[in-house]
């Protein structure tokens, strides 16, 4: 992400920092954060974070989504929450 825009990689750096003085968060949560917002920033071919619209978090959202017959659990439907949980709060902090 640093060599393909560094403004988002440095407000992912600072997301994270503040997270960890503010609320001590453990190493695999950090990595789940790291996981989710590089893979969603990759997605969109590393757009400028306060370019994204809510349709673009949407499509991102939804990508992954399978057909009742390929997903009969709804295994699908973690992944999306967790996403979303993780884009709200990030894009929250962001924006403050």
């Amino acid at each position: 992400m640093l060599s393909d825009n560094p403004k988002n990689a440095m407000s992912l750096y600072d997301f994270l920092l503040v997270e960890q003085i503010e609320k001590n968060v453990k190493l695999s949560t950090k990595i789940t954060h790291i996981k989710v917002i590089y893979l969603f920033n990759r997605f969109l071919h590393f757009k400028d974070f306060g370019e994204i619209t809510k349709h673009d978090i949407l499509n991102y959202l939804n990508s992954p989504k399978k057909s009742d017959t390929d997903d009969p659990s709804h295994k699908g439907n973690g992944t999306y929450n967790t996403r979303q949980m993780i884009l709200s709060k990030f894009f929250r902090w962001l924006c403050r």
